[in-house]
């Protein structure tokens, strides 16, 4: 399998300057407008977020990539946060990079079973996708409507992502395997492939080597091991630094001062203008 990147925190995080100047609030404000936008009722108020209460931040990762990040007042470090990609939560200390850095893909075995949605797709075309050659295309097409479970699942690396299974299946039951027969067909398929198409391209060995364990297994349906995109990006904080709120709250007026001060105030005055009317009478003099 694939190694998974170390997630051992490499030094705690500490508040710093952080290199560059943020965003404008006006741009932020507006990316949080149309986040809120997507929510009606209550799910607005149980998964949107109140601007009033956002506070920027912006962080530094420890592959030197500089983010922005909105918290509810508390450092970026001290709270899980949402996988944006996947679902699910990141952990404290840890946000996602906007680039992998050409991370090999990352495969991790499904430790749970969470939510389970159906979906039906019309006849797959002649042509192939997903970049298939059309032998590896012809492995996996079906001409006529189907319909499959997608499942939520959560990785032993901690992090989600959903597959699909057929509509029957359910986490209680054994993995399907291909019989001896076809199993030796599809490895013909796959090798004659990769043979003719050698490549140099780090994704694509990793996928590859992924192929090659799934076929040693038996090409097990559905597949224990999957691939987790949140593992090519996630990384660990190295430094913070306290932007504001992303609203600006105003300042609070000033106290009003007791009787006691005015009068102290005004006296101090008082005296002055005496000991400076008496210099002026001592010159006369």
């Amino acid at each position: 399998m694939t190694s998974q990147r170390e997630l051992t925190r490499p030094i705690a995080a500490r508040a710093m300057r952080v290199p560059g100047t943020s965003r404008p609030r006006e741009e932020i404000l507006k990316e949080v407008a149309e986040y809120n936008a997507g929510f009606e009722g209550p799910f607005k108020l149980l998964l949107g977020h109140d601007p009033n209460k956002l506070y920027l931040w912006r962080i530094q990762l420890d592959c030197g990539c500089v983010e922005e990040c909105l918290t509810y007042g508390e450092p970026p470090t001290e709270r899980a946060t949402r996988d944006f990609l996947n679902g699910g939560l990141i952990q404290a200390g840890q946000r996602l990079c906007s680039s992998t850095h050409g991370a090999p893909p990352c495969y991790s075995t499904i430790e749970t079973w969470d939510d389970r949605r159906e979906e039906t797709f019309p006849p797959d075309p002649i042509e192939p996708k997903y970049d298939m050659s059309h032998e590896e295309w012809q492995l996996f097409r079906k001409d006529h409507e189907y319909s499959f479970a997608f499942w939520t699942v959560t990785l032993t690396c901690r992090h989600q992502t959903e597959i699909c299974t057929d509509l029957g299946w359910r986490p209680e039951d054994k993995l399907r395997r291909l019989s001896p027969d076809r199993l030796r067909k599809m490895r013909d398929g796959f090798e004659s492939y990769w043979e003719s198409e050698p490549t140099e391209d780090v994704a694509e060995q990793a996928h590859r080597e992924h192929r090659r364990r799934m076929l040693n297994d038996g090409w097990p349906r559905p597949e224990p091991e999957q691939e987790c995109s949140t593992c090519r990006r996630v990384r660990w904080i190295v430094g913070y630094q306290a932007i504001g709120w992303l609203v600006p709250r105003p300042k609070p007026p000033k106290p009003k001062p007791s009787k006691r001060v005015q009068l102290t105030r005004k006296l101090a005055k008082l005296e002055a203008e005496v000991a400076q009317l008496r210099r002026e009478l001592d010159t006369l003099e």
